[in-house]
């Protein structure tokens, strides 16, 4: 946290419980520093969603963009043979199937159509927007409507174990992407149908989950703030001496002598620029010749 500023500044990985919306979280964590402080989340986990959930604090805010375009892991535990409104163990059961000829093999045989670039529709029980509400309140009130389906993107895709009609799958996966639905696609394709019974977040980015919302109560919640510069640990970065950093946040000119680091590709991209500290001042994108464009400076950081 910069002491120079009086409102907290940095990430908080939350390890969430299934039970809170995330909105819940967001509340009891304001409820818990007890000041006036700017918050939000990058990624919204649902209520009986578990691990990780990105807590923005201060500036850090304007990360929030940049950290839900990461990549994102998750292990989840599909139930076959039983399919629910909702694509997850909340929902009311719509439809039981036979689980006869379901096996290990038979699932990692199909497996494989579902990496890569991949269409999917996303759940009607989901928080995106028709005609300006939210499809959840319409599928509650009976008004759902067929959403359409988008392109999203699967990494990769592992079968972890499977037992008594219930699989565990491995999925690293970008923005956008709903494991009920893909839980609820494997599951026809299987002919048996399916849901998720229970969900974990176990990455995004580089971040991981390390403060529960119980020790957060419990300890000095300060000392549980990561440093932002987290969020580009596996990406390219400028690096600048004191002199270029300092210019920086002036809005001066940075020397090409005042580069540590200077990344050239990709061109286009976006990324931290970092101090000699490591201290995250400032989001810019990679020009030609690694120019610094379209800088975005966070003083509080």
């Amino acid at each position: 946290m910069n002491k120079r500023h009086n409102s907290p500044t940095g990430l908080l990985l939350i390890d969430k419980e299934a039970g809170p919306t995330s909105a819940d979280v967001i509340r009891k964590i304001k409820k818990i520093i007890g000041k006036k402080v700017k918050i939000g989340h990058a990624g919204t986990l649902d209520p009986d969603g578990m691990g990780l959930l990105v807590v923005l604090l201060g500036d850090a805010t304007k990360l929030s963009e940049t950290i839900m375009d990461l990549p994102k892991e998750y292990s989840a535990v599909v139930q076959f043979g039983v399919t629910t409104d909702t694509y997850d163990a909340a929902g009311k059961v719509t439809e039981e199937k036979s689980t006869e000829g379901l096996s290990k093999e038979a699932i990692l045989a199909v497996l494989g159509e579902f990496e890569g670039k991949i269409m999917q529709v996303p759940p009607q029980y989901s928080a995106i927007k028709v005609n300006g509400k939210r499809s959840y309140e319409l599928a509650r009130q009976g008004k759902a409507e067929e959403l359409p389906a988008r392109e999203t993107m699967v990494y990769e895709l592992k079968l972890l174990e499977y037992s008594d009609t219930r699989a565990e799958i491995f999925v690293r996966c970008g923005k956008g992407m709903y494991l009920r639905s893909l839980a609820h696609d494997l599951g026809n394709r299987l002919g048996c149908g399916g849901h998720v019974k229970s969900l974990r977040r176990t990455k995004v980015g580089a971040m991981v989950p390390s403060v529960s919302l119980a020790d957060l109560e419990h300890e000095t919640w300060e000392e549980s703030i990561t440093n932002p510069a987290v969020v580009f640990e596996d990406s390219v970065v400028f690096r600048l001496n004191r002199r270029g950093a300092l210019n920086l946040r002036r809005g001066l000119p940075v020397k090409a002598e005042d580069f540590v680091e200077r990344p050239k590709e990709p061109v286009g991209k976006r990324t931290g620029v970092l101090d000699e500290d490591g201290s995250l001042i400032a989001i810019a994108t990679i020009g030609h010749g690694g120019t610094l464009l379209e800088r975005r400076i966070l003083q509080a950081l």
